[in-house]
């Protein structure tokens, strides 16, 4: 329970306080970190969040075609980056980024995030960001509408325990999202920490692995059906991980068969960059043996890759281009610095 006063989570911009957030202040709910990254990596992410820090717009968010998702994962960069509401360089970042989901979340009463163009993308994203928030931070204010919006994820699975592109689209049992169905389940997983929604939350999580096993494809994961695809192998496996998974035929095999891939930032086609998140996600969960090689190439590809400005832009060949349009150098900032950041441990999906 807080012991703020009233007053004090008004003026402070929700919750309690929990640190600086300078050099690895917090860590897992609040803990202090003892994970610290080589040098030339921490300031390449310092880099990234001192460019995003100046593209964030007066209301708190960031982009211009897709604000939720792309507010979404620069809210995920600055808190993987242990930084709250009360950081002396980017609290008020994050406080206005939170506040600016939160008054989404409570524009409606389903606590819809995002607009009608991939609207469970969106929220799926959203909600996840929410319960990472609402981990470190322990925001009043936050409660309420992260809860409704995991809950209005667990109303929309479908009967194969998958989500497709729109909540309210008819659910036939062979019909599923891989990319959407990612998303979701990192949110439950979240949420499932924290507590929210008791049974109803594990019982969902647990459901989103018989789809994720419907669509593996001997190895990795198709979007609809059986297959294989850079970008949704690293989705599929982290979504199994995190539905209980952990050392199923099906991610072990998936892992297996990306591992050793050669990394090439302009010739990778797929959603290129979202891909290299999920499968470092999934290689960092999945134990040493697998994470340290993984870890060594990936952290030479964005260091090299890195803009002088501190930013990254989308990979020449990335399908994520067609649809991000002006958002795109944010997107791709957020996802490369949370990508050097799944050392810190900060995030709850970052806890094995």
């Amino acid at each position: 329970m807080m012991n703020l006063s009233h007053n004090r989570r008004l003026l402070a911009g929700f919750g309690r306080k929990l640190g600086s957030g300078k050099g690895g202040a917090v860590s897992r709910y609040g803990r202090k970190s003892k994970y610290k990254l080589p040098e030339i990596k921490e300031k390449a992410i310092l880099r990234a969040l001192e460019w995003l820090k100046n593209e964030q717009n007066k209301d708190g968010s960031w982009g211009r075609g897709y604000p939720v998702p792309v507010t979404s994962l620069a809210l995920l960069a600055f808190l993987s980056h242990q930084e709250t509401q009360f950081s002396a360089q980017y609290g008020s970042n994050v406080d206005e980024a939170i506040r600016y989901l939160g008054r989404k979340a409570e524009s409606n009463e389903a606590a819809l995030l995002g607009t009608n163009i991939r609207t469970a993308y969106q929220h799926g994203l959203a909600t996840y960001a929410l319960t990472e928030a609402y981990a470190l931070t322990r925001s009043y204010r936050l409660l309420n509408s992260a809860k409704n919006s995991v809950n209005l994820i667990i109303k929309t699975q479908g009967p194969n325990g998958g989500w497709t592109d729109y909540y309210d689209q008819p659910k036939p049992d062979n019909l599923g999202n891989t990319s959407i169905t990612g998303w979701q389940v990192m949110a439950l997983r979240t949420a499932s920490r924290m507590g929210f929604n008791g049974r109803q939350t594990k019982d969902a999580l647990k459901r989103s692995a018989n789809y994720l096993q419907r669509v593996y494809g001997n190895p990795g994961f198709g979007l609809y059906k059986p297959g294989s695809r850079f970008d949704l192998d690293g989705i599929g496996a982290l979504s199994l991980q995190l539905s209980g998974q952990t050392r199923s035929y099906q991610v072990t095999q998936t892992l297996n068969s990306l591992k050793d891939y050669d990394l090439a930032w302009d010739e990778q086609a797929d959603d290129v960059i979202s891909g290299y998140y999920f499968i470092t996600q999934a290689m960092h969960y999945a134990g040493l043996s697998y994470w340290d090689d993984w870890n060594k190439k990936m952290t030479s590809l964005l260091l090299e890759n890195q803009n002088e400005d501190g930013s990254w832009s989308l990979p020449a060949k990335s399908t994520e281009n067609a649809f991000l349009g002006r958002d795109a150098d944010t997107y791709s900032t957020a996802l490369c610095a949370l990508i050097l950041e799944i050392e810190y441990r900060s995030l709850v999906i970052s806890a094995r």
